[in-house]
């Protein structure tokens, strides 16, 4: 997914003003000059934090997804060697993770059990790709996203998927259930923001809309204007098509299988699977969708955010920046995720209310998994919370989890 600090809005070279290194998103609103120099992408139980045009990862190492060759896996603080090879864009991580290097082409790492890192599988019958691997035609990427068993670029004038077929999330591929082969997706010229999920992919146009395709059981590629059923469907959508009654939209995220957008009027809207209040309001207000979970295929706008610069999502719980640089978080609270204690939540800890992380201050950007979220300080600085599963947020004591923001170190 594009789990990564910087909003999840990744922005292209033409729109960031840069021509070499890391692509980095436009600098928030207020003082330029304090805007980070490290930023942030997450996975499962993965961090990676990239600098200038290098990269270094740490967490868990399933499936060579640190892409150092081995699989053994790396606690936090992180090793002295970076990712091999000089990146333009930072990381998206799912199960296997890719990058835009600084040559302008898609390079890959991690599981391939769907050809999601382009690569063909090993005569052995091997589903790894131990190091970063060029993916063949992605040369001219601007952006990269992973999803569950998949993996698109966007180009100037196109967007091509590979991985993964099932539900149309490589978009039309009529008798094809896996391809290492880049798979066009018609008529998404001229994008600004590639997102994807378990089973769906979202982007933002240069003109403001949104279009999504694949999986729609949890309505998460929204419904047609004028639908009076807001519920998902359980057919595959590989032609993308417009995310109605957004106001214009200016950056994007998207979760598992949800999404949220900042509006114009600086509020945020989302759509898609609301099981643990990820949208930000009662599930039960909602329709019931694929197994049994609420969703809503209508944008709709949190209530009581306001102020919001740029918007982050995990598995099934969402984060927000406001202006004033403080960090707001909904959704499920396993782990303290949230950045608050479980306990003070209703049953399944959840919270579709947003609230304020407590000792947090200054921040720039965000990172969010469905398992810990990140912030970045203008300072630098580095704060985690939630799981720490495989060592990935350092926590000295050992703890396994913690809904207290941390200082990560040695980066």
């Amino acid at each position: 997914m594009g789990l990564a600090c910087g909003g999840s809005d990744s922005t292209p070279a033409a729109d960031a003003g840069t021509d070499r290194g890391i692509i980095q998103p436009p600098p928030p609103q207020g003082d330029a000059s304090a805007e980070p120099s490290i930023r942030l992408s997450v996975g499962r139980a993965t961090i990676c934090a990239t600098r200038n045009d290098t990269v270094k990862c740490w967490g868990t190492n399933r499936a060579a997804l640190l892409g150092q060759g081995s699989e053994d896996d790396l606690p936090h603080p992180p090793p002295g060697n970076p990712l091999p090879g000089t990146w333009r864009t930072m990381p998206s991580i799912d199960g296997h993770a890719c990058a835009v290097t600084a040559a302008g082409e898609v390079s890959c790492w991690g599981d391939n059990a769907h050809s999601e890192t382009g690569a063909q599988n090993a005569p052995d019958g091997g589903t790894v790709t131990r190091t970063p691997s060029v993916v063949s035609g992605t040369q001219g990427a601007l952006l990269v996203s992973t999803g569950g068993g998949f993996s698109c670029a966007a180009f100037e004038t196109k967007v091509s998927c590979w991985g993964d077929a099932n539900d149309g999330r490589i978009g039309p591929s009529p008798g094809v259930q896996t391809t290492p082969t880049p798979n066009l997706v018609p008529g998404l010229e001229g994008v600004a923001t590639l997102e994807s999920g378990a089973a769906f992919s979202c982007a933002r146009k240069h003109d403001g809309t949104i279009w999504c395709w694949g999986s729609a059981g949890q309505a998460q590629i929204g419904i047609p204007e004028g639908s009076s059923d807001a519920g998902g469907d359980n057919e595959r959508h590989p032609i993308p098509r417009q995310v109605a009654w957004l106001r214009d939209p200016r950056s994007l995220a998207v979760g598992s299988s949800h999404a949220c957008a900042v509006l114009a009027d600086r509020t945020v809207a989302c759509w898609g699977d609301n099981s643990s209040g990820q949208l930000g309001h009662d599930p039960q207000l909602d329709p019931s969708c694929g197994s049994g979970h609420e969703c809503n295929g209508k944008p709709t706008v949190v209530p009581g955010l306001a102020s919001v610069r740029e918007v982050a999502l995990g598995g099934i719980n969402s984060c927000a920046v406001r202006d004033d640089d403080t960090v707001w978080c909904w959704g499920t609270n396993t782990n303290g995720v949230l950045g608050h204690d479980p306990a003070l939540d209703g049953p399944g800890s959840m919270a579709f209310t947003p609230t304020k992380v407590a000792g947090l201050s200054n921040i720039a950007h965000i990172a969010v998994s469905g398992n810990f979220a990140c912030a970045v300080g203008r300072d630098d600085t580095v704060w985690c919370w939630g799981a720490n599963s495989y060592g990935v947020l350092g926590l000295a004591d050992g703890s396994t989890s913690t809904h207290t923001p941390v200082q990560l170190s040695g980066l």
